[in-house]
C-alpha cells in the first residue's frame, strides 16, 4: 500500500491533464481545438522522449539512499511549482509561459513516475506477486481518481459557475498534499531490492529506447502497449465533450467518471481472480472483447438520456484499467527473464522503454483525435447548445475511436496462447530463451 502512495498524487495529474485539460485549455484560456491538440501533443511527445533516458540514468544511480528514491525527490519541487503555476493560473497567462510550465510538469513526473514504475517491477521476481502489486497500485490509483473526481463532482453539480477552472484547483490542492506526504512515507518504510547498477554509455541509453524492437518476443507486449496508449487517449481526449455535446448531458461529465472509477475500483480484486484462474492471456481477451464491445454500444445512445449512458458507464468502469494490471504483469516476465540470464536489474530501462511505446501512441493519438473533433464543427468555446447534427457526429467519432484499440488488442492476443496463472504465453517465453 505504501508503495502504491505515489500513484494518488501521480493519478490526479494524469488525470486531469488528460481528462479535464482540453477543456480547461479551451474554455479557461481561449485556445481552439487545434492549439489545444497541438500543445498537449507536444507536451507528451517530450515526456515520451525523456522517459527511456530518465530509465537508464536511474538504472546506473549508486547511492546510499537507493536507485529510485533519489530521482523520486528531486523532481518533487519541480513538480511542486509547476502545479501550483498552472492548476491556480488565470485566464490571461502568457501561452508561452503555460507551455514551459506544462513541460516542466511532465519533466518532473517522468522523474517520478519511471523509478517508481520500475521500483514496482524490480520488489519482487515473483509473477503472482507482481500481479499483486500492480493489483494494488491500480486499487490506490482508482482509489485517487475518485478522490480527484469527488470535488469537481459536486462542484459540476451544485456549483456549476465556478467552471473548470475551480475544478482544476481542487485538483492542485490535492496534488500539493498528497505528493511531499506519499514520497516521505515511501522513503522511510519501503526498502529498495538491492541490485548492481546498470552500466551507463551512450550506447546503453541507446538500446533503452529502441528495447522493444530488439527482439521478436519483444513484439507482442509492445504491441499491446501501444494499442493500449491509443485506447486511453481517446477517452482521454473525447470523454467529457462526448458526455457533454454529444450526448446532451452537460452537468453530468464529472460525476459519471466518478461512477465509473467507483465500479473500476471495486472490479479489481474480481479480474485478479479471474486472472488467477484463467491466466493473463485469456482475461486480457475478455477485457478487450468487453471494451469493443461498450465501444460501439456508444452509437445507440439516445441523446440527452441519463439511464442508458448510466448503465454503460458501468460496463466501462468494470473493465478500463484491468488492461494496465495485466500488461505490465506481462513486462514483468520480460524483466524476470533478463534477470535470470543477466547479472543487472533495468527495471527502470524496461518500464519506460515499453511504456514510451505507449506514450508514443497516446500523444498522436490526441493530436489526431482532437483535430477530428474540430472537425466535426465542434467548438467548445461557443456558447450555447450543440445542434443534433453535430452531436451524432461527436457519438460516432467517439464510437469508431474507441472501437478499433480494443479489437486490435483482440487481434493480437488471438495468437497468443491460453496458459493457466500468471506465465508469459509460451511462444514468448521459448523465444526469449533461445535469442
Amino acid at each position: 500500500m505504501i508503495l502504491a502512495g505515489p500513484g494518488i498524487p501521480f493519478v490526479a495529474f494524469y488525470g486531469s491533464i488528460t481528462l479535464v485539460f482540453p477543456t480547461y485549455l479551451t474554455q479557461h484560456f481561449g485556445f481552439s481545438l487545434g492549439a489545444a491538440a497541438t500543445v498537449l501533443s507536444a507536451v507528451r511527445l517530450w515526456e515520451t522522449g525523456i522517459a527511456p533516458l530518465v530509465g537508464a540514468l536511474s538504472d546506473a544511480t549508486a547511492s546510499r539512499f537507493g536507485r529510485r528514491i533519489v530521482w523520486m525527490a528531486a523532481a518533487a519541487p519541480i513538480v511542486l511549482a509547476a502545479t501550483t503555476l498552472l492548476y491556480f493560473a488565470p485566464p490571461d497567462l502568457p501561452a508561452g509561459v503555460l507551455t514551459a510550465a506544462l513541460l516542466a510538469l511532465g519533466t518532473g513526473w517522468t522523474m517520478i513516475n519511471v523509478p517508481h514504475g520500475a521500483w514496482a517491477l524490480e520488489i519482487s521476481n515473483r509473477t503472482e506477486d507482481r500481479a499483486r502489486i500492480f493489483g494494488m497500485r491500480q486499487f490506490v490509483g482508482y482509489g485517487a481518481m475518485i478522490l480527484f473526481l469527488l470535488g469537481p463532482a459536486v462542484t459540476e453539480r451544485w456549483w456549476p459557475d465556478r467552471g473548470v477552472a475551480g475544478q482544476m484547483a481542487l485538483v492542485g490542492g490535492l496534488i500539493l498534499v498528497s505528493l511531499p506526504a506519499s514520497l516521505a512515507l515511501l522513503a522511510r518504510l519501503v526498502p529498495e531490492r538491492p541490485a548492481a547498477p546498470s552500466p551507463l554509455a551512450a550506447r546503453q541509453v541507446w538500446r533503452v529506447y529502441v528495447l522493444p524492437l530488439r527482439k521478436p518476443a519483444f513484439a507482442p507486449v509492445a504491441a499491446l502497449f501501444a494499442a493500449m496508449g491509443i485506447y486511453t487517449a481517446v477517452e482521454s481526449a473525447l470523454y467529457l465533450f462526448l458526455v457533454r455535446a454529444g450526448l446532451g448531458l452537460e452537468a453530468w461529465g464529472m460525476s459519471l467518471l466518478l461512477l465509473q472509477f467507483t465500479c473500476g475500483l471495486a472490479s479489481i480484486p474480481i479480474w485478479l481472480g479471474v486472472r488467477r484462474r484463467w491466466g493473463t492471456v485469456p482475461t486480457l481477451r475478455l477485457v478487450a472483447a468487453l471494451q469493443g464491445v461498450s465501444s460501439l454500444a456508444l452509437a445507440f445512445l439516445p441523446h440527452g438520456q441519463l439511464a442508458p449512458f448510466l448503465g454503460l458507464a458501468i460496463l466501462r468502469g468494470m473493465v478500463n484499467g484491468t488492461e494496465f494490471i495485466l500488461i505490465r504483469t506481462l513486462l514483468g516476465g520480460l524483466l524476470e527473464d533478463h534477470t535470470a540470464r543477466h547479472a543487472d536489474v533495468p527495471a527502470a530501462s524496461y518500464y519506460a522503454s515499453f511504456h514510451f511505446l505507449f506514450d508514443v501512441a497516446a500523444a498522436l493519438t490526441t493530436f489526431v483525435v482532437l483535430h477530428a473533433l474540430a472537425g466535426t464543427g465542434f467548438d467548445p468555446r461557443a456558447a450555447g447548445v450543440t445542434g443534433p447534427d453535430q452531436a451524432e457526429r461527436i457519438k460516432w467519432l467517439a464510437t469508431i475511436a474507441l472501437s478499433m484499440p480494443p479489437l486490435l488488442t483482440l487481434g493480437l492476443l488471438c495468437r497468443m496462447p491460453p496458459l493457466p496463472g500468471g506465465r508469459m504465453p509460451a511462444s514468448v517465453s521459448s523465444a526469449l530463451r533461445s535469442s
